[in-house]
């Protein structure tokens, strides 16, 4: 089994509010002692809504959201933000979308890869995703062969001299090898190999 976040569950317990989350095949449990018989809905989703860190007068920051709720998934499509971008509006004080990109790009304690889809998580956590990270290689493989009938392993050397030479560098200078078009519009064999090695 693949370790990654899994789920937060809460349920109530004699005079307790037990929060179970399971991270990373590790299991999590929080316990709040309450009086849980005076408990109207209202406070319960009251309850769930704070713990979510929605809703608060607190002035949490990127790194406090993390803390908490460990990985969001990426997902590129804007229409009135991106969904990392929604997800730390909703919690992190005073946010721009800036704050985000200095957290993975500059200061770095933040990292994009696979969890259960594409997410951004902590980047002391990435060392636990390396089986993850080895089946998405794998498929790789075989998606470009099987879909775009694309040969890309004979160049993935060449790609890591060139990001060894270069630095970070993103896939539109890298131009080695063919081009395939799909139903996404195209795809080259130096952006599967960067890929690749992003999950190596």
């Amino acid at each position: 089994m693949q370790k990654q976040h899994i789920a937060t569950m809460c349920c109530f317990y004699w005079q307790y509010v037990i929060i179970i989350s399971i991270d990373y095949m590790i299991i999590k449990i929080e316990r709040y002692k309450v009086d849980y018989m005076n408990w109207t809905k209202k406070q319960a989703r009251e309850f769930l809504v704070n713990y979510h860190m929605i809703n608060s007068s607190n002035l949490y920051t990127i790194k406090d959201v993390f803390n908490r709720i460990k990985s969001i998934q990426y997902d590129p499509l804007n229409v009135v933000g991106t969904n990392p971008e929604l997800v730390l509006q909703s919690r992190v004080h005073n946010f721009k979308k800036e704050m985000l990109y200095d957290a993975l790009y500059k200061e770095r304690y933040l990292i994009d890869g696979w969890d259960k889809q594409m997410c951004i998580f902590r980047t002391k956590e990435f060392p636990q995703f390396k089986r993850v990270r080895k089946d998405i290689s794998e498929s790789s493989k075989i998606s470009a062969r099987k879909y775009l009938n694309l040969e890309f392993e004979n160049i993935i050397d060449d790609v890591f001299e060139i990001v060894k030479k270069n630095g970070p560098i993103n896939s539109a200078s890298i131009k080695l090898g063919e081009t395939r078009k799909n139903t996404w519009g195209s795809t080259k064999a130096s952006s599967v190999a960067l890929s690749y090695l992003s999950h190596n």
